[in-house]
């Protein structure tokens, strides 16, 4: 059984809502063509989380925060 999905993935949230729920001070770098980094820009964080779009590594990042208590959850 192939799990390969016959059209791309939907992220659940988009880049858009991802950036304005985030504290301030990250940044998000376009490593290479499928490569994203969000990291804090305050370069004594030492947190860097990525994945192959931009949703994808800011989605992990807000997880990461909200594990570590930095974020909090929001109402839709």
């Amino acid at each position: 059984m192939s799990t390969k999905r016959p059209f791309p993935a939907v992220p659940a949230y988009d880049l858009g809502y991802l950036l304005r729920k985030l504290p301030d001070g990250q940044r998000i770098i376009k490593a290479s063509p499928d490569y994203y980094v969000v990291n804090n820009i305050d370069g004594v964080t030492d947190v860097n989380e990525d994945g192959k779009t931009p949703e994808d590594a800011l989605c992990s990042f807000a997880i990461y925060l909200f594990k570590q208590g930095l974020m909090k959850r929001w109402a839709k």
